[in-house]
């Protein structure tokens, strides 16, 4: 593979942005509705776009424990000048103050020479306000010492007196501090995630799952070591495989067969107050079909088991793969699942529960699905979120934004590989909406989208990718986080209208809250032409007790002539009238998507009294109870040149 990348192959793969519909049309992506605001992209891009550079591993903190002032820190693996394969593992945060991204320490690697891969970054440490303060990363690259064989190694970050990322782990050899149960197998694919098995624990440790050659069959199995503090050890910590073993005398795979390649795991603490690790994967071979699996580690010091605790498969096989596959058909292909922790609104956020995103082919093609843990067992959280379920969708990732899940994947268009986001707005009825346009948010649309990797910071969330062609060594890293950014956001469809005069107008305007529909307070929907002349404003009332149903809403028309709101109105009574427009209250609704939503839908309708020469673009505000404020969001009209990410 080429690493070297230099700025006239960057230049040979602009596309103009112009000619992006040309061969996709609007309507073929996906009904609406989406807002112009999208994602918005921190500086031209994370990597540096000389080299070649992939595989984002993207995650929210603060050194200071100051949840009010979360940073994005991005792990990448970039190429370099220092060998003909050479690949660095590098992290760079973004100062919003310069709008610059900032390389943090210098490259993660124990050899620079050789090429390191697959980073995956979380926060861990001291416990300061409830936040993790100490940021960790884990990747593979060939060892020289070891025959060149791929191991796992783990660095944290340390800040004084100077910034350096320090390698830790015993020494297994050479000095080098493999986590590689064998480190004469190669091993791939890390997960890092930081956290406690004890609630009330003032400092969170990293654990990391893999997946490794078999030392006895040769077969990938997945394994999974914990840090512990240990003065002897280099970087002052030492791993701890966990679980018992089953491959091997000293393999404590957690593999339900292994005898068949465990495959990609991810990692996460879920369960009472995040106490408990989960571990997610995917196992293929022996002609039978790939089949997703989930595991949760349980305290355990019996003897044989290593590192206190032991893994229980959810739910139980019982002496059959089939019983326990994730799958949402075990008998077709299912791979590349992710594993988030979350509570929907209503929920008691001290009892989180896994939720996984997956691939699995219908086929035809691979559709994304999403599943959540009920307490024994996986359920279906609707059906597939592909926009197109006669093309292929891949890559998923899955994030918690306060109390509402959020998945990112890249959906196939005929040669385009676009990245996309949805959010579950019903919950009962498995209802996913839009977050971004369905145009992706591709840089240069022809660029193909990969390896998506999300984020959040309790508010809004965040997404790192990696766009172009890694073959030809034209990847490139973005990351971009979601307009507007307070906890409150909405759309509207069609964000465009050209109304004839007293001709009867409908627009849907569906409003969401990280923490759930009742935080909505009031929406405001205003129609103004391209110079930004208002037509219309109409001001959406919630009751004050957000007990009360939604039909106790009111409906207020702005009167230009008094420069004020009209009285309100509850929502289904009389209508309202000014000079320029009639608000239909009598026939205009609004209802949410069940206790457990974050979303609102709003059906406004109305009539302009005289007939419209121009197209008139619909703006959105949206303000919670608490009084956080979206301001103004303009929505994305047809007529209106799109960048699939607005830049600053």
């Amino acid at each position: 593979m080429q690493r070297f990348r230099s700025l006239a192959a960057r230049a040979s793969v602009a596309v103009a942005l112009v000619g992006l519909l040309t061969s996709v049309s609007h309507s073929a992506l996906a009904a609406g509705p989406f807002g112009r605001g999208g994602f918005q992209r921190d500086d031209g891009s994370v990597s540096d776009q000389r080299y070649d550079a992939g595989a984002p591993s993207l995650v929210l903190g603060s050194l200071a424990g100051d949840a009010t002032k979360l940073v994005q820190w991005v792990g990448f693996e970039q190429g370099s000048n220092a060998g003909p394969d050479a690949q660095d593992i590098l992290v760079k945060t973004f100062n919003a103050a310069t709008n610059q991204w900032v390389l943090r320490g210098d490259s993660l690697n124990f050899d620079r020479t050789v090429e390191a891969e697959h980073p995956s970054l979380d926060f861990a440490g001291p416990l300061v306000n409830g936040q993790r303060t100490v940021p960790w990363a884990a990747w593979y690259e060939p060892v020289k010492a070891f025959g060149g064989k791929t191991n796992i190694l783990a660095s944290r970050f340390v800040s004084t007196p100077a910034e350096r990322w320090q390698v830790a782990g015993q020494d297994r050899g050479s000095g080098v501090p493999s986590l590689n149960i064998n480190t004469n197998q190669d091993a791939e694919n890390p997960s890092l995630v930081g956290g406690a098995t004890q609630a009330g624990a003032p400092a969170t440790i990293p654990w990391v799952s893999w997946e490794e050659d078999s030392a006895a069959n040769g077969k990938r199995q997945i394994f999974v070591s914990r840090a512990a503090l240990d003065t002897s050890a280099i970087g002052n910590f030492r791993w701890i495989p966990t679980g018992a073993p089953t491959s091997a005398p000293n393999e404590p795979s957690i593999n339900v067969d292994v005898n068949r390649d465990g495959v990609e795991p991810d990692m996460i603490f879920s369960g009472p107050n995040n106490t408990v690790p989960w571990v997610v994967w995917y196992e293929k071979g022996n002609n039978r079909p790939e089949r997703v699996f989930a595991a949760r580690a349980i305290a355990d010091s019996s003897a044989g088991v290593l590192g206190g605790f032991r893994w229980q498969i959810e739910p139980g096989c019982n002496g059959d793969e089939v019983n326990c596959a994730l799958n949402r058909n075990p008998n077709r292909d299912a791979e590349d699942a992710k594993i988030a922790s979350g509570t929907l609104p209503g929920e008691d956020v001290t009892k989180p529960k896994p939720w996984i995103v997956f691939q699995e082919n219908d086929g035809n093609y691979n559709q994304i699905y999403v599943s959540k843990f009920d307490g024994t067992k996986f359920v279906p959280v609707g059906g597939s979120l592909n926009l197109l379920p006669n093309q292929n969708a891949e890559a998923a990732d899955i994030v918690f934004v306060g109390n509402v899940p959020f998945v990112s994947f890249v959906q196939h268009v005929g040669p385009l590989r676009l990245l996309v986001v949805r959010h579950l707005a019903n919950p009962s009825t498995g209802r996913w909406d839009l977050t971004s346009s369905p145009r992706g948010l591709n840089v240069v649309p022809r660029n193909p989208a990969d390896a998506p990797s999300l984020g959040s910071n309790g508010s809004i969330p965040f997404v790192a990718w990696q766009e172009g062609d890694r073959e030809q060594g034209q990847g490139v890293v973005f990351e971009a986080h979601r307009l507007p950014t307070s906890r409150a956001w909405g759309v509207v469809s069609p964000n465009v209208l050209a109304p004839a005069a007293n001709e009867t107008q409908s627009v849907t305007i569906t409003c969401n809250h990280v923490g759930g529909w009742a935080n909505i307070k009031t929406i405001e929907f205003a129609l103004t032409t391209a110079s930004g002349e208002q037509s219309l404003l109409v001001r959406f009332s919630t009751p004050d007790d957000p007990n009360q149903p939604l039909s106790e809403s009111t409906l207020a028309l702005f009167d230009p002539a008094s420069n004020q709101f009209l009285p309100p109105v509850k929502l289904g009574s009389g209508d309202q009238e000014n000079a320029l427009a009639r608000l239909l209250t009598s026939q205009s609704s609004a209802s949410s998507n069940g206790p457990d939503s974050g979303t609102v839908d709003l059906t406004l309708r109305f009539q302009m009294k005289s007939g419209i020469s121009q197209l008139l673009v619909s703006n959105l505000r949206v303000i919670a109870r608490d009084g956080a404020d979206s301001g103004f969001v303009q929505m994305e009209g047809p007529q209106q040149v799109f960048l699939p990410v607005v830049t600053r």
